[in-house]
């Protein structure tokens, strides 16, 4: 009994001093985890190895855009926003790739320059600028296209389509037989006579100038000559014989 209640005393004191110097036993372990020597492996970042390759911007396809369908989708910029700035950069990557349209008639580019309708109705500069460039850069039935959307400027405003289309190396006005949207037969004749009546009026007014009066002279010319082949005159000639009743008539002799 004595000796288990002197050992439970002895217990004590010892817990007590470990207690008090728990910070000396620390210090002793962390010694000598320092005085341990260890190999420190240096790992060169040029050796990892990351689970995605990563591709050169120059290099990723994915970015790379079809020069046609980077003009055509200036071209719908353009008619959204009718700037110089985007103009002059599509003209840019048409003489860069001047091989992205054809002689064929692009249906697509069909679609965007129809779009212009609304542009030319208010005759906007920069879409008419536009016109011009296109005139001497296409070819084909591209070029018949930008003609016929020429067409919507000489019905909407014929003095601003005389102004700049004079600018163009077309000297027979096409545009003036062309329209943008397909007409029946019947409507187009009724066109060309409304044409007609507006370029009659517009050669008799004053202070022309000369360009612009050449071409309307000549714009006129074309179209009577498709007017006279669609409407031909009567030639009376091919008529019936005419027999003028105020002359005599001498009656037959018959032989004796």
């Amino acid at each position: 009994m004595v000796y288990s209640f002197a050992m439970k005393y002895v217990l004590i004191f010892v817990a007590v001093i470990v207690l008090v110097r728990i910070d000396v036993v620390v210090n002793l372990l962390e010694k000598a985890y320092d005085e341990i020597p260890r190999k420190i492996e240096v790992v060169d970042s040029r050796d990892i190895k990351s689970d995605r390759e990563v591709i050169p911007f120059s290099e990723d396809e994915s970015l790379k855009q079809d020069p046609k369908n980077r003009i055509l989708s200036l071209l719908e910029s353009f008619k959204l926003s009718p700037y110089s700035e985007i103009r002059l950069k599509i003209m840019e990557e048409l003489k860069t790739h001047p091989s992205a349209f054809g002689k064929t008639l692009d249906k697509t580019l069909e679609s965007h320059l129809l779009g212009w309708r609304d542009a030319l109705s208010r005759a906007d500069t920069e879409t008419l600028l536009f016109l011009v460039d296109l005139h001497g850069f296409f070819q084909g039935e591209n070029l018949d296209l930008v003609k016929r959307v020429f067409s919507f400027e000489l019905d909407f405003n014929l003095a601003s389509f005389l102004k700049y289309y004079s600018q163009t190396t077309d000297t027979m006005c096409n545009p003036v037989l062309l329209f943008g949207d397909n007409l029946p037969a019947e409507e187009k004749v009724n066109e060309y006579y409304e044409r007609d009546s507006a370029l009659t009026a517009y050669l008799l007014s004053e202070k022309l100038e000369p360009a612009q009066k050449t071409l309307a002279t000549t714009c006129q010319l074309v179209l009577k000559s498709e007017l006279a082949k669609l409407n031909p005159e009567p030639n009376p000639a091919s008529g019936p014989e005419v027999i003028n009743e105020d002359l005599p008539i001498t009656p037959s002799t018959g032989t004796p």
